[in-house]
């Protein structure tokens, strides 16, 4: 009976992963492939994403632990499970009041989301695929934008440098992918900014990503003008909103 039991269980947890993934199509089926959704279909096609499904209907939050951000859908009422540790938490505009008392160790703040609109040309400034080679003068210089980017480049994400005189000034990245859509990181070395590089590597980005057939989508805080400027300036257009509560 003991190995009878045994063999159960074994078996049980063996399809754990297999259901896991199956709720997953789940939530993804429920939610359309629109801007505002990017982040979250990008979580939730992530095979080492977290659920917690809420009782309201279609509530759940989906985060991922490494990265420690994350999403909720709906209105839950049961108390925030492990997405309540993470750094950054999207919401929307049917929950983000009623999380700000789930929350209440994280900042909320408003942020705008664009889409692309037509062509946006060439780059001014010279620009290259983004190696790990370009980033190793950053892990002395700036180890949080050095930890970001080679987060980015070991998990694959399409990702482009603008570069002054050789050195690389400034970097754009898909930082999550839907099935139709992505959203750009962007960041530029301080002593650089205001000169281009930012739009160079994010024209270079946006035209590559065009091959692939996908559509850029920004997202902006509020409190973030010069973003807001630079997604303007490269043709997207504003379409919708969302918050981001973020851990103080």
């Amino acid at each position: 009976m003991p190995v009878l039991t045994a063999k159960i269980l074994g078996s049980f947890i063996n399809e754990i992963p297999r259901v896991f993934q199956a709720l997953k199509q789940q939530l993804l089926a429920s939610l359309d492939d629109i801007p505002r959704w990017v982040e979250t279909r990008d979580l939730l096609l992530n095979p080492n994403s977290c659920l917690q499904i809420f009782s309201a209907p279609n509530s759940f939050a989906v985060w991922l632990e490494q990265d420690a951000i994350g999403a909720i859908i709906g209105t839950p009422t049961e108390p925030l499970g492990g997405i309540s540790h993470c750094d950054e938490i999207l919401a929307f505009n049917n929950n983000y009041q009623m999380l700000a008392n789930l929350l209440p160790t994280h900042l909320c703040e408003h942020a705008n989301i664009y889409q692309q609109s037509g062509e946006v040309g060439k780059s001014t400034h010279s620009v290259r695929s983004l190696t790990l080679h370009d980033i190793e003068p950053l892990a002395q210089s700036n180890n949080a934008l050095f930890a970001e980017l080679q987060w980015a480049l070991f998990h694959g994400a399409p990702a482009f440098a603008a570069l002054h005189h050789e050195q690389v000034v400034a970097f754009a990245y898909a930082s999550a992918q839907s099935e139709h859509y992505w959203d750009m990181s962007i960041d530029t070395l301080a002593e650089h900014r205001q000169q281009g590089f930012a739009c160079a590597a994010a024209r270079a980005l946006i035209n590559a990503m065009n091959e692939q057939g996908k559509q850029g989508v920004w997202g902006a805080l509020d409190s973030n003008e010069a973003s807001n400027q630079l997604a303007l300036k490269l043709g997207y257009q504003l379409v919708d909103e969302l918050w981001l509560f973020s851990a103080q």
